[in-house]
């Protein structure tokens, strides 16, 4: 998708004569100094800049295509059934690749352990309803808060949309 990151860019200078650019993806952001995300000195190489706020502004994105989808700082490939975090590789077992799936194709939506069984286990399984609370106890160790997945009592499981999204 064309998504449009927010970001400002500070040129700053200080009393010793020192000028620094600041570039903030949110604002009001608690990250970095004064609230920025990031901080360079000037002169910069504008390359360098460019890198910076092209960094900032993928940190921020998420997107959704047939073969990869970009959940915060998750991503899924589903062509190469590889998961990364942060950049770094995830390992995840197939079940553990199919259920987050799943939840990637279907943000916002709160499915039930039935539903998540039927729909990701099949209709043939036949063991209890309580190794979807395993499998997803699995992917937060693994993904930690960078997904999103929560727990709604009494209903089951959603991965939220974030806000700008829905």
């Amino acid at each position: 998708s064309d998504e449009v990151v927010d970001v400002d860019v500070a040129a700053i200078g200080n009393e010793d004569g020192d000028d620094l650019v600041r570039v903030r993806g949110q604002p009001g952001g608690d990250v970095g100094v004064g609230g920025h995300d990031d901080f360079v000195a000037l002169p910069c190489m504008p390359a360098e800049l460019y890198q910076r706020i092209r960094a900032l502004e993928w940190k921020r994105s998420e997107f959704s295509s047939e073969e990869r989808t970009k959940i915060g700082s998750v991503v899924i490939d589903r062509a190469s059934r590889e998961v990364t975090r942060d950049g770094e590789l995830v390992t995840l077992t197939a079940r553990e690749f199919a259920l987050l799936s799943f939840f990637a194709a279907n943000r916002g939506r709160v499915y039930s352990r039935e539903q998540l069984l039927s729909r990701v286990w099949g209709a043939r399984y036949d063991g209890g309803a309580r190794t979807v609370d395993i499998h997803v106890r699995r992917l937060r160790a693994k993904l930690g808060e960078a997904f999103g997945l929560q727990t709604i009592r009494g209903a089951g499981y959603v991965v939220r949309v974030p806000e700008g999204d829905e």
